[in-house]
């Protein structure tokens, strides 16, 4: 099926609309009055668009975008590249900074708030790194002895929970985005808007089946999509309909709910153990990765009220009657 097509303007964003509004009200007045687009905070769930989202608003405003991550800036020399790569040739376009997971910039213990809020808030770049010498794409660079202005730019960050951010970076960012999670109908349209995109034919009640096993994000969707015209081509089947989702579904070992043997894993252990796992018990017991389990099980089946997470990990009664549900079949 090739690349993923994401929206490309603010108006193809599907889901979110709250957001989409506020964001094209800031959009309009910044195209008017000449103003810097204002710093913009994104937080969310994991997979409810913010990317996509940041990637939409410098295309709108005809910037450069160019992303990190809170945990990939962890020096003032590795601060000091990133930047230099962001301005050295932004020529007359506005920049754009995406930072994702922005909340981990609080964890580096050289690069902490004392450097970064000037940046947001003033554009100065104060450092200690008084005539160091480093390379970059085969060039040399000085780093200057006084503090450093940048031009004008816009800095975009996401994060899934906005309480994890440092109090006084929060209020650098004047604009504060809530994303919602991904309703099944906005579900069904972004699959539905990726097939005709591919010229793939798929009926409407398969692109719904679709959306409830998609775990509440598009990329999911987009890629059980991808295994069903997979399937389809396999089996010379001319359209991806109900029975072509059902038949790969099983294949994958995919429920009606979008849960995978690794989830019912995890389950199953929460079930046997009343007083509950913590992280490592639980990847112990069940043979999944911590990291597989704290970023990609726990997060959808809390969202389904399966599992409660405090310092260790509860099935609800809810989850208990999935279980039971499971061994019966």
């Amino acid at each position: 099926m090739g690349k993923v097509n994401r929206p490309q303007t603010i108006n193809d964003f599907i889901g979110n609309q709250e957001a989409i509004r506020n964001l094209k009200i800031v959009l309009e007045s910044t195209k008017k009055s000449g103003r810097r687009f204002p710093n913009t905070m994104l937080y969310g769930n994991a997979g409810t668009g913010k990317t996509t989202l940041a990637q939409i608003v410098a295309e709108e405003l005809g910037a450069e975008l160019f992303q990190t991550t809170g945990n990939a800036i962890r020096t003032q020399m590795e601060l000091f590249l990133f930047l230099g790569r962001a301005f050295d040739d932004m020529g007359e376009k506005p920049v754009v900074i995406f930072i994702d997971e922005i909340h981990a910039l609080a964890k580096s213990k050289e690069l902490d708030m004392s450097t970064w809020l000037p940046i947001l808030e003033d554009g100065i770049f104060y450092h200690s790194l008084g005539g160091t010498i480093t390379e970059r794409n085969g060039k040399k660079y000085r780093a200057q002895e006084e503090p450093i202005e940048l031009p004008p730019f816009t800095v975009i960050g996401a994060t899934t929970d906005i309480a994890d951010l440092d109090s006084a970076l929060r209020r650098r960012f004047p604009i504060s985005i809530y994303m919602h999670p991904y309703t099944e109908q906005d579900l069904s349209a972004i699959t539905a808007f990726h097939a005709e995109k591919r010229g793939v034919k798929i009926t409407a009640t398969a692109c719904m089946a679709i959306a409830k096993r998609g775990r509440f994000t598009p990329s999911t969707c987009i890629s059980l999509l991808e295994n069903c015209v997979h399937y389809s081509i396999a089996k010379d089947v001319g359209v991806v309909d109900d029975e072509v989702v059902r038949a790969q579904m099983e294949i994958l070992e995919i429920d009606d709910m979008g849960l995978r043997w690794e989830d019912r894993l995890v389950l199953k252990a929460l079930s046997d153990n009343e007083k509950g796992l913590g992280l490592s018990a639980m990847a112990g017991a069940t043979g999944v990765s911590r990291e597989i389990i704290e970023n990609i099980i726990e997060p959808y089946l809390r969202q389904v009220g399966f599992i409660i997470t405090t310092n260790k990990r509860f099935i609800t009664e809810k989850g208990r009657n999935y279980v039971g549900i499971c061994a019966s079949h």
